[in-house]
């Protein structure tokens, strides 16, 4: 998931700047602010230091054979289970 983030960032930049030059996409990335992303927070934005101020950890865990964000709720797409089933794989 964070991968694939990575790469529409860099799309979007690269868009934005206009050019691969280093510099223009240097401050395209810097004015990022991508709202339409599949991670589970706010809009993907950098502060000076280049970290993006939303990031936040996602806990999942796979229901019927599915990840699933669980946590945090606002981004959950369900509850989680506890405890776990028994694995029977």
């Amino acid at each position: 998931m964070q991968a694939y983030a990575v790469i529409y960032v860099i799309k979007d930049a690269l868009e934005r700047g206009g050019s691969a030059d280093r510099d223009k996409l240097r401050d395209a990335l810097a004015k990022t602010n991508l709202t339409d992303h599949i991670l589970p927070q706010d809009a993907i934005k950098f502060d000076d230091t280049g970290e993006n101020v939303n990031a936040s950890p996602a806990l999942l865990q796979v229901q019927n054979g599915k990840p699933i964000v669980v946590g945090p709720a606002r981004f959950a797409e369900g509850k989680p289970v506890f405890p776990v089933p028994k694995w029977h794989g």
